[in-house]
């Protein structure tokens, strides 16, 4: 039986889409022209989620819930990274809705959010900062320290979007890990 599409009244989305269109490219947020659903039956992808983008980087995507067949302003957005290992792992919530997820993406950009899977304490440490400074060479590979480029256009797609950047204590971050989990469903699919 084929899965029915979901209805979309996601207007940040097209926003970011129609921004992407102008020539703002914001790293690390490669943008589908439009959500695709259903996802493709990957072991770590989420089936009641459509796929809003991904990072250009080993198949780690963006994810959107679809909650009563809706996509709106109140769907989260989960991130998917299928190297992080069992697929318990694999996914985790970036934001309790797209604009969270922008909001949380303002301050380092979008590429480094992966690491959350990897890197929990420290990734929490980096987004929550504009003023904190890499230790490590590891720390520019994994895109912890955009350039003096990419934050002039984070500005400028906060204040286009007049949006304030969001970041997360580790205790609301785990917070909405508990809260939203729960909510995804896989496919049957054996590794």
């Amino acid at each position: 039986m084929p899965l029915a599409q979901p209805i979309v009244r996601l207007p940040l989305f097209d926003k970011l889409l129609s921004l992407e269109r102008e020539g703002l490219f914001l790293e690390g947020m490669n943008l589908n022209n439009e959500l695709t659903y259903p996802t493709l039956p990957h072991w770590a992808s989420p089936k009641n989620c459509a796929v809003l983008g991904d990072t250009g980087y080993e198949a780690v995507h963006y994810n959107i819930l679809i909650r009563d067949g809706v996509i709106d302003s109140r769907s989260p957005v989960f991130v998917t990274v299928p190297h992080a290992g069992i697929r318990e792992n694999a996914n985790f919530i970036a934001g309790d809705s797209l604009e969270s997820f922008v909001r949380f993406g303002l301050i380092r950009g979008f590429f480094g959010i992966y690491q959350l899977a990897e890197n929990r304490e420290l990734t929490l440490e980096v987004y929550s900062s504009p003023d904190w400074q890499p230790t490590k060479e590891w720390h520019y590979g994994v895109g912890f320290v955009p350039d003096e480029g990419e934050k002039a256009i984070l500005r400028s797609l906060g204040e286009t979007l007049n949006l304030t950047p969001l970041s997360y204590t580790p205790t609301e971050y785990q917070e909405l890990q508990d809260r939203y989990l729960p909510l995804l469903e896989y496919w049957d699919y054996e590794l």
